[in-house]
């Protein structure tokens, strides 16, 4: 059975959603680190942070972007990231004391209800959360109303390769130098990969659950959806990158913990089921492995970024 044989999901319910992060968050956090670490740079520059600045990190998960904020900031700014997930934010604090750093605070909160006055930050960044926020309108309206007059939000939606333009041309080309290498050299591409497996091992499991807002052209609506939350759009691209992975392993673990179509499939199995399951994927991409072939996951982002008039400027 194919992927698009999988049974319809259930509708989208946040709680369940938000607890499917906090068993897999020690994993997520593990290879969150090396996949995302480019992209919250990138998000960090395109929101203008700079030192001594307060800034809001919206669905933080296992803090990376906030880090990356902070360490901008400096020793004299602030930053604040929140998340509705308890494991995720554990994970982040324990990262950050590791680290070292004191100008971070993880809290505790919805993105649709933000529990922070109006006009309190710099700068705003979202880094592929936005897509787990069924009122996407409500949200963008709260972080806009936390912005100060003329400063940025950048907020980012998951996209393993340009949705569009010249970028999509180079990346199409690149693959297909990949694709032709494959005809010498073995290849395996996350995230499909489990994800057919999973539908080759167990074709009934239901499929996972998504906002209905990101199912039809996610970019243009986070587009349309920032300038109605009253921003003026500021630009838009992508960013992202091909990882090759030498461990079978790793290669199931980063897929499993961090892509959300195959980890909320794999909660509905027996702790048995899944472990046999593991053993064979892994053994498969390690025949892979073997014969000098490739592991490939792409992983990368697309970038809206929305300023909040400056008034004064106006007059």
């Amino acid at each position: 059975m194919s992927r698009n044989s999988v049974p319809e999901a259930e509708p989208f319910d946040k709680q369940s959603d938000t607890s499917s992060y906090d068993h897999a968050a020690s994993s997520y956090g593990k290879y969150i680190e090396r996949l995302s670490q480019p992209l919250a740079v990138r998000a960090v520059d395109l929101a203008g942070v700079m030192r001594g600045q307060r800034v809001l990190d919206v669905g933080t998960g296992t803090g990376i972007a906030a880090r990356c904020a902070a360490n901008t900031v400096g020793s004299h700014g602030e930053v604040l990231g929140i998340d509705l997930s308890d494991g995720m934010l554990n994970a982040a604090r324990d990262e950050t004391k590791r680290l070292g750093l004191e100008n971070i605070q993880f809290l505790k909160m919805d993105a649709e209800e933000l529990e922070f006055p109006d006009n309190h930050f710099d700068a705003v960044i979202s880094l592929c959360a936005v897509a787990h926020f069924p009122n996407l309108d409500v949200a963008l309206c709260e972080i806009r109303r936390c912005l100060k007059p003329g400063r940025r939000a950048v907020v980012a939606i998951g996209a393993g390769r340009p949705p569009s333009g010249s970028g999509l041309v180079r990346y199409a080309a690149g693959r297909l130098l990949k694709k032709i290498r494959s005809l010498f050299q073995p290849q395996v591409w996350a995230p499909g990969a489990v994800m057919d497996f999973i539908d080759s091992c167990r074709p009934g499991l239901p499929a996972a659950k998504f906002t209905e807002w990101r199912k039809e052209d996610p970019y243009r609506r986070l587009c349309l959806a920032v300038q109605e939350a009253g921003f003026e759009l500021d630009g838009t691209s992508w960013a992202g990158h091909t990882l090759s992975f030498d461990s079978a392993s790793e290669f199931w673990e980063v897929q499993v913990s961090i892509v959300t179509a195959v980890r909320q499939r794999l909660l509905h199995l027996e702790t048995e089921r899944l472990a046999v399951m593991k053993d064979e994927f892994v053994a498969s991409a390690q025949e892979v492995l073997d014969q000098n072939g490739r592991l490939y996951y792409p992983f990368g982002a697309y970038y809206v970024c929305g300023r909040v008039p400056d008034q004064t400027q106006q007059l």
